[in-house]
């Protein structure tokens, strides 16, 4: 079963623009602490902030500090048909 996350968007010095982690003063890259196995479902940049969907291997679910944990149904509610459901 794969776990599911939202990210806010944080954008590199180099202007790439990666999953961010809360460090309790603001967002950081989060690029570190990413796990073998972690896919970005998509990056949603019409929404304020602008977040990543990302699902996170059964074997390496270590979310960041800030990662909202989402339901398999919550991320089809909001984005439907991503995870393959018609």
């Amino acid at each position: 079963m794969p776990f599911y996350y939202y990210a806010d968007a944080f954008t590199e010095p180099d202007g790439n623009i990666a999953p961010g982690k809360d460090i309790g003063s603001g967002l950081e890259s989060g690029l570190d602490v990413i796990g073998p196995g972690c896919k970005a479902l998509t990056f949603d940049e019409n929404i304020t902030p602008p977040r990543f969907v990302l699902q996170l291997h059964d074997n390496f679910n270590n979310p960041a500090p800030g990662w909202v944990p989402k339901t398999s149904g919550e991320v089809e509610a909001d984005y439907p048909g991503l995870l393959g459901s018609s």
